[in-house]
């Protein structure tokens, strides 16, 4: 079931599960940067994990990514630091990391402007990165996916917009209490003042995502 992660939450449980001898990461204030979206894990990235070790390694994770492309705007130079801080992860950190590194290409880098041939290659890396994870990201995934039409083909695209959507409204239905489940689960989370906003947009998202091909 995908967690939402939110800067505070992760702080919080993270000092909660720590003791004098497991402290806590240092710098937990910067381990979530602003450029960095605060969005929910899947929980294929951290898999089998209680809910204070994943905080944990989601807000490992986040600053690991945080830290390797920090000072750059050069999109290729922090796609080369955001891989080598996966591969120098362990295990639950490669999955972690891998997911917040596509976040934070996809969000910062590859997504502020026209995809072209230089870069459609890194969207489509990154934007198969979440859909493999399971990844409930539905608003980024319809960013990445929209700029791929006319790069992929319909099938791979329409493939790949069903799972979005899919992943999103697991994460919509898991995350509205008051939205209950079935078709009308999403349009009750997109209209709920009660729902958060992340609930929201991912309910709106996935609608898009339905209709994208």
């Amino acid at each position: 079931m995908p967690r939402l992660l939110t800067p505070a939450l992760l702080a919080a449980l993270v000092l909660v599960g720590c003791s004098e001898s497991s402290p806590p990461p240092q710098s937990l204030a910067g381990a979530l940067p602003a450029p960095i979206r605060t969005t929910a894990l899947s929980s294929s990235a951290t898999d089998g994990l209680d809910p204070v070790a994943s905080a944990t390694a989601a807000v490992l994770a986040s600053q690991a990514v945080g830290e390797a492309t920090n000072g750059t705007d050069d999109w290729q130079e922090a796609d080369r630091a955001v891989r080598a801080a996966i591969a120098a992860g362990d295990p639950v950190q490669r999955a972690a990391r891998a997911e917040i590194g596509a976040q934070v290409m996809l969000d910062r880098y590859l997504l502020a402007g026209e995809v072209d041939r230089e870069t459609v290659d890194a969207v489509g890396h990154h934007a198969s990165v979440l859909l493999e994870a399971g990844s409930p990201d539905a608003p980024l995934l319809l960013r990445a996916l929209t700029a791929l039409k006319g790069h992929w083909d319909a099938d791979r695209l329409d493939r790949a917009a069903g799972l979005a959507a899919a992943n999103g409204e697991s994460y919509v239905v898991s995350n509205c209490a008051s939205c209950g489940r079935g078709p009308s689960a999403l349009a009750l989370a997109e209209g709920d003042i009660g729902a958060s906003r992340q609930v929201r947009e991912t309910a709106a998202a996935v609608a898009r995502l339905r209709d994208l091909t």
